[in-house]
């Protein structure tokens, strides 16, 4: 990274205007209220349509208009709320106690057999639901038991499932960042690259798996 570029191209762009400072506030605003949800109680979806709302109000927003709705794809919005729906169902139903019994063993042997079946887990139902928040949903609770039964702490469970997950994907469907970037009009990427690419993403975000266990094996996390 060529430092003295950077700052020479932040030179260029200018103090901040007061959109952007408008704009900043607002997203601090979000970030703190989505942080302390256990002490205020709103759901994040109010608080996100709320911020949204506040920022296309005069004087203390003015960001958002009529036209910056027009830039929203309805697909990727469809899509967003098709994969929490998944999520919401199995676990009201009784679908991701199913799927977790029929992925995962009531006990294991040891971390290197929690892991491995943790990420196959992932990866099959990932496949089979396609959205990340849905098998979230449906694997974190089964792999958190698992681990339990172990002596590994939630967390090791919580992130396992996330880094697998959201690293990895077979279609861009799957990936949240990859189908807003097929969406983009003018992203160079498409389905078939992102396909392709999904290949080799598969083999780091395995390898993420293993690195993170070593590092909180040596920080004495479990």
């Amino acid at each position: 990274m060529n430092g003295a570029a950077a700052r020479q191209a932040l030179e260029a762009m200018g103090p901040l205007s007061k959109k952007e400072k408008r704009v900043l506030f607002w997203l601090v605003t979000a970030v703190v209220l989505w942080g302390t949800g256990d002490l205020h109680g709103i759901n994040v979806g109010w608080v996100t349509v709320a911020v949204v709302f506040a920022m296309s109000l005069p004087l203390v927003g003015d960001v958002v208009n009529v036209n910056s709705f027009k830039d929203v794809s309805l697909n990727v919005m469809l899509f967003i709320m098709a994969t929490t729906a998944i999520g919401a169902v199995g676990e009201k139903s009784g679908m991701s106690q199913a799927l977790s019994t029929l992925l995962l063993p009531e006990s294991i042997g040891g971390v290197l057999t929690f892991m491995l079946l943790a990420i196959t887990s992932c990866m099959v139902l990932h496949l089979c639901v396609g959205g990340v928040m849905s098998v979230f949903v449906l694997i974190t609770p089964a792999t958190i038991h698992l681990a339990d039964s172990i002596g590994l702490p939630p967390f090791v469970a919580v992130f396992t499932v996330y880094l697998i997950t959201y690293g990895q994907w077979f279609f861009p469907y799957q990936n949240l960042s990859m189908a807003l970037c097929i969406s983009d009009s003018e992203s160079a990427a498409n389905s078939r690259l992102i396909t392709k690419f999904s290949c080799i993403a598969t083999i780091p975000a395995i390898l993420s798996v293993f690195l993170a266990y070593g590092w909180w094996k040596i920080l004495g996390l479990y």
